[in-house]
């Protein structure tokens, strides 16, 4: 599977644990491409399904300077069928009210433009904040993984690599859960094999088709919904793979949802 790590980086400590601990982590996973937020092209959106976000919170929940100036169109892209996981630096002594602003603001825009966020955390007793920063989903869970390397360097390389972990848990896991669907015989009627990439597209026989499952949100313990659905560039090229049944013909909006 391929795997693209975005990162921004002003002070160089998250270019410090991205080399150290992230790049490392994230090639044992799959084939990683990582670059700097400032060398983006609209392309790199479009060569991945699986992406991870790393983002550097400043003084009053101010994004990353890169992460600024990129934000207006980080705001318009689409993220249908997209994976996305988020993590960021911050410091909880010194501004805990914005600690990790960041890590919210960018999984709040995938989730609104159609995307799925996953690598949530708990926020358990090693922070020492009591506040409810943009970073939280709830008064227990970050969206991604908060790091500080202002007062907790010590922690960051065991944070990394148990979120790595479950980051790689969650991707087998979806992986697992699409290719049954999709492989089961009542919505694989030419009996070929499917396979995924981070779990949401698929390649059959030489036909590209991208596949999506959309949750509200995939931490364990949260309320979540799920949905199936093929998403049809042209549905031409998708019309053999049905068994001729209503359900698998255009609706007129390119979709065909089961």
């Amino acid at each position: 599977m391929k795997i693209k790590l975005i990162y921004g980086s002003d002070t160089s400590n998250t270019e410090y644990v991205v080399d150290q601990y992230f790049i490392p982590g994230l090639e044992e996973i799959g084939d990683l491409e990582y670059k700097n937020v400032n060398d983006l092209t609209e392309e790199d959106w479009g060569e991945s399904d699986l992406f991870v976000l790393g983002i550097p919170t400043w003084y009053d929940g101010e994004l990353q300077s890169d992460w600024e100036d990129y934000f207006p169109s980080f705001k318009e892209l689409d993220f249908s069928g997209k994976s996305v996981a988020v993590f960021g630096l911050g410091d909880q002594i010194g501004y805990d009210e914005w600690f990790c602003d960041g890590v919210g603001i960018l999984a709040e825009v995938v989730l609104e433009n159609g995307g799925h966020v996953f690598g949530y955390t708990k926020k358990d007793e090693s922070y020492d904040f009591d506040t409810t920063p943009k970073s939280l989903v709830d008064e227990d869970t970050f969206y991604g993984l908060c790091l500080d390397e202002d007062n907790q360097d010590e922690m960051s390389a065991d944070r990394i690599s148990n979120w790595i972990d479950n980051v790689k848990k969650e991707i087998d896991s979806l992986n697992e859960e699409v290719e049954a669907f999709l492989n089961a015989p009542e919505n694989n009627t030419t009996g070929s094999s499917i396979y995924t990439v981070g779990g949401l597209t698929n390649d059959k026989e030489g036909s590209f088709m991208e596949f999506q499952k959309k949750m509200s949100c995939s931490y364990s313990g949260l309320p979540s919904t799920e949905s199936y659905g093929w998403v049809d560039e042209e549905q031409s090229d998708y019309d053999n793979f049905s068994d001729g049944k209503d359900k698998n013909k255009s609706d007129g909006e390119d979709s065909n949802e089961y």
